[in-house]
């Protein structure tokens, strides 16, 4: 019997151990993740100066009257390929991040793997690989069946797979090839470039692992590409691996399977097994804005939260991923319902009103949410739907007067007329206002004295300016910001539940609501 007790003891004391244990590296991993969005996003302020005047510099030289002096010309390429680089890395860390806390959702929809995946990038990486004198090659399959995906990802996997060939070869080809392998479609990405040495195959997908042979110079990557894409491949159920010898070249595949069907084991696989999501720790949101997706995943703790923005295709996607629950808004219940009803499944089903900037206390009609660095195609596309016939007058808001200055000089290279306006706070914005109405406004939101909110919220107050569009941009995403959602939240389920899982979740209904008994108080 003492021997049975002192067992116990140990056991017990090893699985608070254990407790202890998890509880720390859990607070390690959010604070890591915390620290990486807090130092990206401190650099996306510099970093939109550094990338955007340099691209202007590079790529639209007459706009400053007199011509680039030859010697400059590729110092200042230098400059713009490796901001965007250090772009790109930013990036990478805040996936990287949100993968390792299980917060990077996936927004699903139904993908033509060619049509919109593989040939929009190898549109892009095409000038890279000219510059280089490669040849760029396509062997697609043609007429494969669509996938269950989100392009955006399957975009980000296939880029980092081209960028790394293309990089990493000096002459030859990058030939991309699609085929159907039994209940998978398979994507390949072959180089004739130096190849890969067995023993370094299996640390390719490995975080911050660069193989290059001895001697060999770096060529720029920063070992989070290959990393991130496996993460991405297999958070669609998926795979990726790596054939090569040395010095003769290398193909990096992966796969994505067919609806209904479960991912196939490959024998050339490089990478650990595929980590798939336990049953019932998926969310399913049915909604097509991507940004509410996204949000969601950041705040939703303990679960995969994937998105989805045809409502036709719930149940394709509730029998792969057996959701523990569906949300979506009112206006899509009923009809989620009824795909939900086509099949004897029983999934919860939560709806709610889903958060908007636009909706946004201090976001009221804000037409555009720009992140730094700006991308010039989004400015285009937010700047069709601000234009007038004729002369379009913006207003530039930054207490920044560099920011300022670029963003102007973005907008004066779109092929159409405009007045620009400027304001270096949300006073002298005001103020401009009040003399000439602008057909849209650019603003900053953190700016000293008057706040950005402030200044949008004056706007809305005053008839006058009640109607003028405004973009926001801004070093943080908004889904960072304070987001209120209106009530009322239902849920639906086919089955009962047990009066204790009743009381917790009238519990947590009573810890989350706060009543309010004060009026609020009136505006400055």
């Amino acid at each position: 019997i003492k021997a049975l007790d002192e067992a116990t003891y140990r056991l017990e004391r090893m699985n608070q151990e254990l407790i202890v244990a998890r509880r720390e590296a859990e607070t390690a991993r959010m604070l890591k993740a915390r620290f990486a969005a807090m130092v990206s996003h401190e650099l996306r302020g510099p970093l939109d100066l550094v990338l955007g005047f340099s691209r202007m510099i590079a790529l639209s030289p007459e706009r400053y009257g007199v011509p680039l002096p030859s010697a400059y010309r590729a110092d200042v390429d230098a400059i713009y390929r490796n901001a965007q680089h250090l772009a790109s890395l930013v990036d990478d860390i805040l996936d990287l991040s949100q993968i390792e806390a299980e917060r990077l959702p996936l927004v699903k929809d139904r993908v033509d793997l060619e049509e919109d995946v593989v040939k929009k990038v190898m549109n892009t990486v095409r000038p890279l690989a000219e510059r280089k004198g490669l040849d760029l090659r396509a062997e697609l399959a043609g007429g494969l069946p669509w996938v269950l995906a989100d392009h955006v990802r399957l975009r980000q996997v296939l880029l980092n797979l081209l960028m790394n060939a293309i990089r990493l070869t000096d002459s030859g080809a990058v030939t991309v090839r699609t085929a159907r392998l039994n209940n998978e479609l398979v994507v390949s990405v072959q180089d004739t470039g130096p190849g890969i040495a067995k023993e370094d195959l299996p640390k390719l997908f490995e975080e911050f692992q660069q193989v290059t042979k001895a001697g060999q110079r770096d060529k720029g990557g920063t070992g989070l590409g290959l990393s991130i894409s496996k993460r991405l491949v297999e958070l669609h159920g998926g795979r990726i691996w790596a054939e090569s010898r040395e010095g003769a070249g290398a193909t990096f595949s992966f796969s994505i399977p067919l609806p209904g069907a479960e991912p196939l084991t490959a024998n050339t696989v490089v990478t650990e097994r595929p980590q798939r999501p336990p049953l019932n720790e998926t969310c399913l949101i049915v909604h097509d804005d991507p940004g509410v997706v996204r949000l969601l995943g950041r705040y939703i703790e303990g679960y995969r939260v994937v998105g989805l923005s045809e409502r036709q295709e719930v149940l394709s996607l509730v029998e792969e991923i057996h959701p523990r629950a569906i949300i979506t808004t009112p206006e899509l219940a009923e009809a989620v319902q009824g795909e939900l009803a086509k099949a004897p499944y029983d999934v919860p089903l939560i709806t709610c009103a889903m958060p908007h900037y636009g909706e946004q206390e201090g976001f009221e009609g804000v037409l555009g949410y720009l992140l730094k660095p700006i991308n010039p195609e989004i400015l285009n596309a937010v700047m069709r739907r601000v234009e007038r016939d004729g002369e379009t007058t913006l207003l530039l808001v930054d207490d920044e007067p560099d920011a300022v200055r670029l963003l102007e000089n973005m907008l004066l290279a779109l092929p159409r007329p405009y007045k620009i306006l400027r304001a270096y706070d949300g006073q002298q914005a005001l103020e401009i206002m009040a003399q000439t109405l602008p057909d849209a406004v650019f603003i900053d939101l953190l700016m000293p004295g008057m706040s950005g909110e402030e200044t949008i919220a004056r706007m809305r107050a005053d008839e006058r300016l009640r109607d003028v569009p405004i973009i926001v941009v801004s070093a943080k995403d908004w889904a960072e910001s304070q987001v209120a959602v209106r009530m009322p939240i239902s849920v639906q389920a086919g089955r009962p539940i047990g009066v204790a899982k009743w009381a917790k979740c009238l519990q947590a209904l009573l810890e989350t609501l706060s009543p309010r008994y004060l009026p609020e108080p009136a505006p400055s």
